[in-house]
């Protein structure tokens, strides 16, 4: 097997090195932007990004929820909680 070229780097790091030079004549001025990098994952740049986050622990059998995002976890999971345990009003 042929080793791997090394990947090249993503065009938001790059400098042109074939830039246009060239003058029209009219004393303008040529300016090449980079493009922007792509949005991280992890970015709460989506609208509902509060709406949609919970606090919760996840096991092979059950999930737990927080008692103040049950609506968002039923809504997300497709199905009303099995059992709900009341918070202590101290």
């Amino acid at each position: 097997m042929p080793p791997s070229e090394p990947m090249s780097d993503p065009p938001w790091e790059t400098e042109d090195e074939d830039e246009d030079d060239s003058n029209d004549g009219e004393g303008g001025v040529v300016v090449k932007e980079k493009p922007d990098p792509p949005p991280s994952w992890c970015d709460d740049a989506h609208p509902l990004a509060d709406e949609y986050r919970m606090l919760g622990a996840v096991n092979l059998s059950e999930i737990w929820v927080i008692s103040y995002a049950r609506d968002i976890a039923a809504y997300l999971l497709g199905r009303q909680p099995d059992r709900e345990i009341p918070e202590d009003p101290k």
